[in-house]
């Protein structure tokens, strides 16, 4: 009588393992299916880089943002074209903030006697003060008023004269730390007597 049901309790014990790995099977692939896909990270639109004294800072280096605060539609965006055809790495465009007050530009900058300041102010028209603002964009910001007459061929480069960071374009980075470059053949390059704000 043993000897009928070893046979069948060994079908029995190969049903009941085959059972249990299928509901493993079927339990992981669910979990496999039924999971969120992964999301794509977000790469910011530039990176802090330190800038030391002695290094160089081209318009490619640095990230520029454009606020509207005239009536002109459209001023920011062509602006921030403007911009970009002389090198300077594109940052976003908007309108600024209401009551925002300016006839000519402004540059937004906690640091106004920086590289950057100076190398974007050689490419603006018109007047152009530097205010003591911080805007909610990485990068510089230049602020736009009714009496702005557009960008102009400025400096190719300038000197940094202090230690300084600048935020520099993912495009041109790949999201990896960028080699500052020093003093090079370039022309343009500001003197300390071009400096002088007039």
């Amino acid at each position: 009588m043993l000897e009928w049901m070893l046979p069948r309790a060994r079908s029995l014990a190969t049903l009941a393992a085959l059972a249990l790995l299928l509901l493993l099977g079927v339990s992981w692939g669910w979990k496999q299916v039924s999971r969120p896909f992964p999301q794509k990270a977000e790469t910011p639109i530039c990176l802090d880089s330190v800038l030391d004294d002695g290094d160089t800072l081209r318009p490619a280096g640095m990230t520029v943002n454009v606020l509207n605060a005239s009536g002109r539609n459209g001023l920011a965006g062509t602006t921030l074209d403007d911009l970009s055809e002389h090198g300077f790495g594109e940052g976003s465009t908007g309108d600024a903030p209401s009551g925002t007050r300016v006839s000519g530009a402004q540059i937004w900058s906690n640091d106004p006697e920086s590289a950057a300041v100076r190398l974007l102010r050689s490419h603006l028209g018109g007047q152009v003060a530097v205010v003591d603002a911080i805007a909610a964009a990485p990068g510089l910001t230049v602020v736009l008023g009714e009496d702005f007459p557009g960008v102009r061929k400025g400096k190719n480069q300038v000197n940094v004269r202090a230690t300084t960071t600048v935020c520099v374009p993912t495009a041109i980075t790949g999201g990896a730390e960028v080699p500052v470059d020093d003093q090079d053949e370039d022309t343009d390059v500001e003197s300390d007597e071009d400096s002088q704000d007039g």
